[in-house]
C-alpha cells in the first residue's frame, strides 16, 4: 500500500506518462512497418524543451563513495598500429592527426 505522499508523487506522473503514449500510438504501427518517425518529431518533440543533467568530466566529478578519485592523462595506444602508433604512444595533433584524454 502505497503512503498519501507516494501518490501524490505518482498520480500526476503516470497521467503524463498516460498522455505521452497516446500521443505516440498513433506512430507505433508506422514505426513498425518501416514508415518515417518524423511526423512522431514533429507533433511531440519538435516544441519540447530539454535538459541536460550531465555532469562535465572533470577530477571533481561527483561519484560514487566507494569508488576511488577520478584520474586523467592523455591516453596512450593500446596496441601497435603499422605505420601509425606503437603500443604506450601518447597520441598528439602533430603525430597521429588528433588528441584523447584516457579517464580512470
Amino acid at each position: 500500500m502505497t503512503s498519501g505522499k507516494a501518490r501524490i508523487w505518482l498520480i500526476p506522473r503516470l497521467a503524463a506518462l498516460v498522455a505521452a503514449c497516446a500521443v505516440m500510438m498513433p506512430f507505433v504501427s508506422d514505426a513498425a512497418e518501416g514508415k518515417s518517425l518524423w511526423p512522431v518529431y514533429e507533433q511531440a518533440l519538435k516544441g519540447a524543451k530539454y535538459v541536460d543533467l550531465t555532469h562535465t568530466i572533470t577530477p571533481t566529478i561527483p561519484v560514487w563513495a566507494g569508488f576511488a578519485d577520478s584520474t586523467f592523462a592523455p591516453a596512450r595506444a593500446g596496441s601497435d598500429t603499422e605505420g601509425f602508433a606503437k603500443k604506450g604512444d601518447v597520441y598528439t595533433y602533430e603525430k597521429h592527426g588528433f588528441e584523447a584524454t584516457e579517464y580512470g
